[in-house]
């Protein structure tokens, strides 16, 4: 990926601007460089402030810096444009409990969780209640936060997500011991 990555870099000089700056992004993020890939998205913000594809992918990055102020903006730009964008909605939650503002992430994370509902798409909901569980975990709601880890490893099981059923099997480790259910 790195190879081509770069090989598309050198093939873009005599491209659009704003087609250069996206493939010095993609090509920063890809070599795991945030800054520039941050440096790049930006520039082309600038061509395209509205893009909510851009928008996102900032708020991705600043949340990988922990610059969560930043990255809440830029998801925030996302939803203002659309309200019902899931990834967004999730990823401004996360960003809320990454801060330190678990409750805070709740609104978010029910909205999303309410989408992705009506949607069909149990990825998500299996995501979104995963986050809403750590949200309640990280409030000292241990029960809460089990019980949202059970619907999520419920789906989880469903969708036959190994690594998702062993992340919530933690996770839920984690809510017993709070409770003092330790065996």
């Amino acid at each position: 990926a790195e190879k081509n990555s770069r090989q598309a870099v050198n093939l873009s000089q005599n491209l659009p601007v704003s087609e250069r700056y996206f493939i010095a992004a993609t090509n920063a993020r890809i070599a795991g460089d945030t800054d520039k890939a941050i440096e790049s998205y930006t520039n082309l913000e600038k061509a395209a402030p509205q893009d909510p594809d851009i928008q996102f992918a900032l708020g991705s990055l600043y949340e990988n810096n922990n610059d969560f102020d930043k990255a809440t903006q830029h998801y925030s730009k996302v939803l203002e444009q659309d309200p019902k964008y899931v990834d967004a909605l999730l990823a401004r939650g996360r960003v809320q409990i990454k801060a330190g503002k678990p409750l805070d992430s709740l609104d978010d994370l029910n909205k999303a969780q309410s989408l992705a509902t009506i949607q069909g798409n149990k990825v998500e909901q299996a995501a979104i209640l995963h986050a809403i569980g750590v949200a309640y975990r990280s409030s000292n709601r241990a029960q809460d936060a089990l019980e949202n880890y059970k619907r999520s490893l419920d789906i989880k099981r469903e969708l036959g997500d190994k690594r998702g059923i062993a992340v919530s099997l933690n996770e839920s480790a984690q809510a017993h011991v709070m409770l003092g259910q330790i065996p």
